[in-house]
């Protein structure tokens, strides 16, 4: 590979330009709001949103378009 070939990006670049946007999922209150604040103090991290359900987080994740989604596997 030559210089040429090579991305003119770094991965980095990215972070250092905007926040990953998160969209945090529970029905159990305590756990999605304990996530939520602990990636609140992370630098280069913005909760978009909180959801306690599936049609919640659907609904949610449309409206705010977040980078990534963390959800429980096991709710309603």
């Amino acid at each position: 590979m030559t210089d040429a070939d090579r991305p003119t990006h770094h991965p980095t670049d990215r972070a250092a330009s905007r926040p990953i946007r998160l969209l945090v999922v529970d029905d159990q209150f305590l756990v999605r709001s304990g996530l939520a604040a602990l990636l609140r103090a992370a630098p280069g991290m913005e909760v978009a949103g909180e959801a306690s359900d599936g049609a919640e987080a659907v609904a949610l994740a449309a409206a705010v378009r977040p980078d990534v989604v963390l959800m429980d596997i096991r709710m309603p």
